[in-house]
């Protein structure tokens, strides 16, 4: 799969996540396509084409939100790094595997970013942090699994 493809779906993924997926919101959180693309990315491709495309995603998240810029990118590198190492360690093939790990990585993108927030003087209420951090990264995760029946990650391409 050529890496031109990929990153016209990491934008297109933008576009959906700023637009789209406000109508879709559950209690106020959506899910995040960027992190699933970053965690599918991580899975399929090679080391240093998964990264150079996660730190595409995180450019992409940061150019859309109102945030600091460069938290995103920072952390999307950091999880695909995580994901490759935990890729090594053990079989991320099954959906509840899956699930679980990107539930994991999903919330720890939260809480870090929550973290930094609270440093920049950005604070959120504990009760908004749980619920985003609770309940987005189950919804982020669900929203995976039904996104990898459509595109598996199965392969490692050359």
């Amino acid at each position: 799969m050529r890496k031109s493809v990929i990153f016209i779906f990491l934008v297109l993924a933008a576009f959906l996540q700023i637009s789209l997926l406000d109508y879709l919101k559950v209690f106020g959180v959506k899910p995040d396509l960027l992190l699933i693309s970053v965690f599918w990315v991580s899975l399929v491709f090679q080391p240093k084409e998964a990264l150079v495309l996660s730190a595409g995603a995180g450019i992409l998240k940061d150019i859309f939100t109102p945030y600091s810029f460069g938290i995103n990118t920072f952390l999307f590198v950091m999880f695909s790094l995580l994901i490759i190492r935990l890729g090594r360690e053990i079989s991320i093939d099954s959906n509840p595997v899956r699930f679980i790990v990107l539930y994991i990585v999903s919330f720890c993108n939260t809480a870090a970013t929550r973290f930094i927030f609270f440093f920049l003087g950005n604070i959120v209420p504990l009760h908004v942090f749980l619920r985003v951090a609770f309940l987005g990264s189950f919804y982020t995760a669900l929203i995976a699994l039904l996104s990898f029946r459509i595109i598996p990650p199965s392969e490692k391409t050359a």
